[in-house]
């Protein structure tokens, strides 16, 4: 094996359709609404993010790509009343 000492190496960042498989879009989709649906903004914690993924690979994951379409995130949490009861591990009222 020899190698080119004077060649830069190319980069690709695009996979090659010939490797997909033809759902691909369906699962890349499927793929950043289970993302959006657990991802919790509230405790986003960057340094630790990059720690376990580092940022060359972002361009890889289908989580970091632009949405065809916004997500937007269901409200249905209550309001937590003031003075109301706190919820134990069960569900039930402690008190």
């Amino acid at each position: 094996m020899q190698f080119d000492a004077g060649a830069a190496p190319t980069r690709r960042a695009a996979v090659s359709a010939t490797v997909l498989d033809e759902r691909e879009p369906l699962f890349q989709l499927l793929w950043q609404a289970y993302f959006d649906h657990v991802n919790i903004p509230e405790r986003k914690n960057m340094k630790l993010h990059r720690r376990h993924m580092p940022l060359r690979y972002w361009k890889y994951l289908s989580e970091k790509q632009p949405r065809a379409r916004p997500f937007q995130p269901i409200n249905n949490k209550r309001p937590v009343q003031p003075g109301g009861p706190a919820l134990g591990a069960g569900g039930e009222a402690q008190g």
